[in-house]
């Protein structure tokens, strides 16, 4: 299998950034990261054809959108501790480069749904 791996990760300014090894960069924000957590507590599992998804009321914390530890899975993922110390999921590289066109599209939609020329990011051009 040729799977696409990235070459490189890194966490810093409330992001995560993976370096592919066929060139592309990305960067996406740690809330969207662990909103899209892979676990089957955050996103439910599939019995017999039919997913499960747990109602569950989540109070939002700062820590939870923080990294604590993360970690590689063999040769195919990463998992990640964030502070409130969930750490369920595994972010296989498959399914974190499925998620760039998702972010890509949100932060269009974001971006074009701002009338006054702020960027996505909430109003702070984003340092490169």
């Amino acid at each position: 299998m040729n799977e696409k791996k990235p070459n490189r990760i890194q966490v810093k300014e409330g992001k995560i950034f993976f370096d592919w090894q066929d060139g592309r960069s990305v960067a996406f924000d740690l809330k969207f990261f662990r909103k899209e957590c892979p676990c089957a507590n955050c996103q439910g599992e599939t019995i017999l054809y039919t997913t499960f998804k747990p109602q569950r009321i989540t109070v939002e914390t700062h820590e939870m959108y923080k990294i604590d530890a993360l970690g590689a899975v063999g040769d195919y993922a990463i998992q990640i501790r964030w502070k409130d110390g969930h750490d369920s999921g595994i972010y296989s590289w498959t399914y974190i480069d499925s998620l760039i066109d998702k972010y890509e599209k949100l932060k269009k939609a974001e971006t074009a749904g701002s009338d006054c020329g702020a960027t996505a990011s909430g109003g702070k051009e984003s340092k490169k």
